[in-house]
C-alpha cells in the first residue's frame, strides 16, 4: 500500500516536471490555456483525447516577431495573429492519434499536441 502511494506521487511529480498539460474538460470540451512568451509555448506539450472537442485558449504575452502568430496545418488552422495580451481561441476535433506540431507563422516556436484515445 505504501509503496503503490509512492509510486502515484513519484508518477505526477514526473508529468508535472516533463512540462505535459492535461486539459480541462467541461461540457464535453478539452478546454487548454496556453501562453506565449518570447521563449516558447507553456505549456509546450499537451495531451488530448481523441474524439473530443478541443478549444485552446492562446495568449500571447512576448512581444517577440516570432510569437505574433499561431498555426496547426494538421488541423487546417493557417498562420492566425495572436494580439498581445488578448486571448485568441481556436476549436478543432482531433481524430486520430498521433503527435501534431503547434507552431509560430516562422515555425521557429514549437509545441506538441499528444493525441490518445
Amino acid at each position: 500500500m505504501r509503496y503503490t502511494l509512492l509510486f502515484s506521487l513519484l508518477a505526477a511529480f514526473l508529468i508535472t516536471a516533463c512540462g505535459t498539460d492535461a486539459p480541462d474538460v467541461a461540457d464535453d470540451e478539452q478546454v487548454i490555456d496556453i501562453e506565449v512568451t518570447n521563449q516558447g509555448y507553456e505549456p509546450g506539450q499537451i495531451e488530448l483525447t481523441a474524439g473530443v472537442p478541443t478549444r485552446l485558449v492562446v495568449t500571447r504575452t512576448g512581444d517577440s516577431a516570432c510569437a505574433s502568430q499561431l498555426q496547426i496545418p494538421e488541423f487546417d488552422i493557417a498562420p492566425t495573429d495572436l494580439p498581445q495580451n488578448e486571448p485568441v481561441e481556436f476549436t478543432f476535433t482531433p481524430t486520430a492519434e498521433g503527435d501534431y506540431a503547434f507552431t509560430c507563422g516562422m515555425d521557429m516556436l514549437t509545441g506538441t499536441l499528444s493525441v490518445h484515445s
